[in-house]
């Protein structure tokens, strides 16, 4: 089961048009999930985390009525959703909802939020000072030992560049199976097209993460 998070500063984006990738990922023989989340302002980041985490579990304590395995969940998350799966992978809440996946794909990831603190996305997503440190995935180490695989377009803002670049060194010495790809040609928005595409590095990643599981 492929669990998406779909981007938008999280004030932006819906899970019903989150579903692009849907017919490769079946191609493939996995099923998918588009998991959404009530946008800002209308409620504060924290919340808005919140929700990915109960959406985790609400999909593992109904793996039998979803018809899928709860022990072969992986998440995908772009830009926003980025940042919100890599508060899973690092457990920010302390809710251990980190054990409720074996992999993830982090896509163009905020994962240092005081810049964007500091921008207009503020307008519509306030951060307290709490929040920053709390949600910043770089403050805090990384507790899922899961294959992790970054991706970034090679023609993207500078900012977001160095955001994967950052989470990537950091996280290299704790995570033995972690893999980084700059997809040639790629802005911020047609990099998920590298979802799309079965011989992409990126869904070939995806097919090792889950061969992994089942051979295990």
């Amino acid at each position: 089961m492929i669990v998406f998070l779909h981007g938008g500063f999280w004030q932006e984006g819906d899970k019903s048009v989150s579903g692009f990738a849907a017919s490769c990922f079946a191609t493939q023989g996995w099923a998918s999930i588009s998991l959404g989340y009530t946008l800002t302002p209308e409620v504060s980041l924290s919340v808005l985390t919140r929700e990915i985490h109960d959406g985790l579990q609400y999909i593992a304590q109904n793996s039998d009525a979803l018809g899928i395995d709860a022990g072969k969940v992986f998440l995908v998350g772009h830009s926003a959703g980025g940042h919100l799966a890599a508060s899973v992978i690092c457990d920010l809440l302390g809710r251990g909802t980190h054990r409720l996946i074996q992999g993830a794909v982090l896509v163009s990831g905020v994962f240092e939020l005081a810049p964007i603190a500091r921008s207009y996305v503020s307008d519509l997503t306030p951060m307290t000072d709490a929040e920053i440190e709390d949600l910043s995935p770089l403050r805090h180490p990384v507790l899922a030992d899961i294959p992790v695989h970054i991706l970034i377009g090679a023609d993207e803002p500078e900012a977001f560049q160095v955001q994967s670049a950052v989470i990537h060194d950091r996280w290299a010495a704790h995570l033995p199976e972690l893999s980084f790809h700059s997809a040639r040609g790629r802005d911020h928005f047609d990099v998920l097209e590298e979802l799309q595409d079965p011989n992409s590095v990126t869904v070939r990643s995806i097919g090792q993460m889950i061969m992994s599981i089942t051979e295990n």
